[in-house]
């Protein structure tokens, strides 16, 4: 296999790939400095893998606490269903006399009231209230 005039003037680098040759003064110069930029690069790369190495640990331990709350949460969900709601009876302070509707902020009171213990009236008109 014979070389071509061409060929023989051109070398390269073979870590960076930078052509160098073909008459100028600086062919070396310029093979060095792109293989230290070559290197700078692997560098740069090397520091962004470690990070994401790191990020993608974290959010592997962030998804199995999530997962392991979501299971947790689920469970008690199945628990309340499970068990009978208690019976809706209104206070004393705040039961009206035969015959009388309760105020609309007595309503209100009641609802609010019956919505924090998680009952289910009060989730429904909650709910109501909202669309």
């Amino acid at each position: 296999m014979r070389r071509t005039r061409s060929a023989s003037r051109h070398w390269g680098c073979g870590f960076c790939g930078a052509r160098v040759g073909g008459g100028g003064g600086g062919g070396a110069a310029d093979l060095a400095a792109s293989h230290a930029d070559a290197l700078r690069l692997g560098e740069e790369r090397e520091r962004q893998s470690g990070r994401l190495r790191e990020e993608n640990a974290r959010l592997k331990l962030e998804n199995r606490r999530l997962r392991r709350e979501n299971r947790s949460l689920f469970r008690q969900v199945l628990k309340l269903q499970q068990e009978p709601p208690p019976p809706l009876a209104l206070p004393e302070r705040e039961a009206t006399p035969a015959g009388q509707c309760p105020s609309p902020q007595e309503e209100e009171m009641l609802r609010d009231r019956l919505a924090e213990e998680g009952h289910e009236l009060g989730t429904k008109a909650e709910e109501a209230r909202r669309v």
